[in-house]
C-alpha cells in the first residue's frame, strides 16, 4: 500500500468514528427527551475544527475518550440554565 492509500484509509476510519459518535449523540438526545431529561450536547468550543476532541480535552493514552477537564466543562454546562454555549 502506498502512503496516499494508507492516508485515505485512516481518514475514512476517523470520519466513520465521527459519524458514529454523531449518531450516538442523536440517540442519547432522543432518549433524554423521552425520559423527560435535558440533553447537553458537546459544544463546538470543546471540539476541534474537524469535530474531534482537541488534545487538551482527550486522554493522553486514548484520543477517543475525554479527560477530566472536558468532564468538568460539560458538568458546568449541564448545571447552567440553558446548558449550551
Amino acid at each position: 500500500l502506498t502512503h496516499e492509500c494508507l492516508y485515505k484509509i485512516v481518514v475514512a476510519i476517523f470520519m466513520l468514528l465521527l459519524k458514529l459518535w454523531a449518531v450516538l449523540q442523536e440517540m442519547l438526545a432522543e432518549t433524554a427527551v423521552r425520559g423527560g431529561a435535558r440533553f447537553v450536547p458537546v459544544p463546538d468550543s470543546l471540539r476541534d475544527p474537524d469535530g474531534f476532541l482537541p488534545g487538551m480535552y482527550g486522554l493522553d493514552t486514548d484520543f477517543t475518550h475525554a479527560n477530566e477537564a472536558f468532564g468538568s466543562r460539560m458538568m458546568q454546562l449541564a448545571l447552567e440554565p440553558g446548558g449550551e454555549e
